[in-house]
This record gives structure tokens, sequence and C-alpha cells, in this order.
């Protein structure tokens, strides 16, 4: 890794005033449209499970990703796009209507990234049922088998830089939810125990899945920051403003960080280095949490950076 690096060009990603801030302000947060994802799997529409149906695979990805992203705390978030088109539109509706109530462009910028995609395949697959279980259970009379539901929802995504054209990160990907049930075995024959509804259900646990696995690509391009609060312990520990809301686990590594401003001119840009590490001890609520020193030393004020994180 370099010892310097670019990481925020205030014309490209957020107008930072000052130092670079910890729990990101809304108008410094990056703006990210969702689109809807294309269903191409086919299974909007149809019914799964004894009639627990699927209203729109697609849309309800999208809320998926959307929710995971809000979860982190660094982004704002929209499932509507802002186009130069649609500004123009809104700006005829208004000068017909009331003159003075028409939009400045540059308050509906289009988002600063798109995220995309499609749902390839929705699969349920059950493995276990009638084994030795069931077969001894036949012969007696009573006895069962233990029975694996994997649900598995694969997905292609792409997020790509409005302003530039420039994709981010292309990525085929599969969520995934296995549920374990048994295999009742009696004179009478044999019954599953779990409901048609958990396992319907279950789709939803692994388009969650798969939308956490998108947020991992999405926070590799920008992570989470957060600041030292308070040192403690002789600086063997510390308390930063970062906890279970932004994704924050217990045994998290997370990068201390020194910046340095660059006045070019024309504009400011921020260097980064990296001047330690630190572990996370324990996530002690939605907002803060408690790291001990691995690398360099723990300073109040100082930012710290998660490596990477996806759920």
């Amino acid at each position: 890794m370099r010892n310097w690096i670019i990481v925020f060009l205030i014309s490209a990603v957020a107008v930072l005033s000052a130092f670079p801030a910890s729990a990101a302000d809304d108008d410094q947060k990056i703006t990210i449209y969702v689109a809807k994802f294309v269903d191409s799997s086919g299974e909007t529409g149809r019914s799964w499970w004894y009639g627990a149906g699927i209203q729109d695979v697609g849309e309800s990805f999208r809320e998926y990703v959307k929710n995971a992203l809000l979860a982190t705390g660094q982004f704002r978030v929209f499932d509507f796009e802002k186009t130069a088109e649609e500004t123009e539109e809104l700006n005829q509706i208004a000068a017909a209507t009331n003159p003075d109530a028409s939009i400045d462009q540059s308050e509906l910028e289009m988002h600063e990234y798109v995220i995309e995609g499609a749902i390839v395949n929705v699969n349920s697959v059950q493995k276990g049922s009638g084994g030795i279980g069931a077969i001894l259970g036949a012969a007696t009379g009573v006895g069962g088998d233990r029975k694996l539901d994997i649900i598995t929802v694969t997905v292609t995504v792409n997020m790509r830089d409005q302003k530039t054209g420039e994709t981010l990160f292309s990525e085929k990907l599969t969520g995934e939810k296995k549920r374990e049930s048994y295999v009742v075995v009696t004179d009478q024959g044999a019954a599953a125990t779990g409901s048609s509804g958990e396992r319907a259900g279950d789709v939803g646990f692994a388009l969650d899945d798969a939308a956490w696995k998108i947020i991992g690509f999405v926070l590799d391009k920008f992570p989470i920051q957060g600041t030292i609060l308070k040192v403690v312990d002789k600086g063997k520990y510390a308390y930063v403003d970062l906890g279970s809301s932004h994704g924050i686990k217990e045994g998290d590594l997370l990068l201390i960080i020194e910046y340095k401003e660059i006045d070019l001119g024309f504009e400011i840009i921020y260097e980064a280095k990296e001047v330690g590490v630190c572990k996370v001890a324990q996530v002690i609520d939605e907002t803060h949490c408690k790291v001990g020193k691995k690398k360099g030393e723990l300073k109040e004020g100082a930012t710290v950076q998660v490596a990477s994180k996806g759920k």
C-alpha cells in the first residue's frame, strides 16, 4: 500500500470545508440512486411453496439494497433518478403555475452514483430427506431424518459514476439462506416440520444476504470513517463513534488515518496516510465501540477508517 493516497476530491465526492468529518452530515454524504433490479429469473408473480407468492422480486431487492446502504450511515440513498430532462420538466410545470417556483438546476443534479443490476436466478434445494432415519422410521413405525433447505438468489450488479460514466465495480454474486428442518416418519407416512411460508420467507433472507455482499463492494470504494472520542487504559484502548448501525462487529480492524490538506489553487484535496491499526474489542451500542491498539498510537480526535466491511 502506498503511504500517501488521494482520498477525497472536493469536486468528485463531497464538499468538505474543513477536516474530514467522521459521521458525515447529510450534505456531505455521497448520493446513490438504486435502480429497480431487472427480474430475469422469471420468479416475479409466480407462486412459491403452496401459494406463498413473490410480488416483484426486482423491486423487493431494490429495497434490501437501499436499507443496507442506509444502515451504514454513510450514504444518502434514493430510488428515483434526477436527470436534466426531469429537472426541465419540473421547471416547465412550476413556471406554468408559479414563475417564482422554478427549480435551480444545481438543486436537482444527477445523483453521484448508480447501483443497478438483475436477479439472475432464485433457487431452492433440499438435502437430507429420505435418509437412513426415514428408512428406519418406516420399518419401526416411528423415526425421522434431518432435512436442509437451501435458498439461493443469484444477482448481477454494477455501480457507476454518473458524472464520468466510469464503472466502479461489476459483479455476479449469490445470497443464501439455509434452514434445517426434520422429517418425521410414522406408519401413516412422512411429514416435514417447518412451513411452506418459512421456506418462502427464506427468499427474503437470501436477498438480504446478497444485498450486504453488494454493500461490501460499495464500502471497498467508500470506506466508513469515524473519530476516536476518548483514549483510556494508558493508550491501550479507545472509544470510537462507530457502532452496530454502521455494521461494526467485534474483531473488525480499523485503520488510523492522518490527513494532509493540499490547496491546488483551483480546488482542495486531502491526502491520507495510514499511521496505525486498531481492533474492535466491544460494540457498545448503535454508534459507539471500544477498540484496542494493534499498531501505532491512539489519539483523541484521530480519524479511523474501516478497512473493508460487509455484513
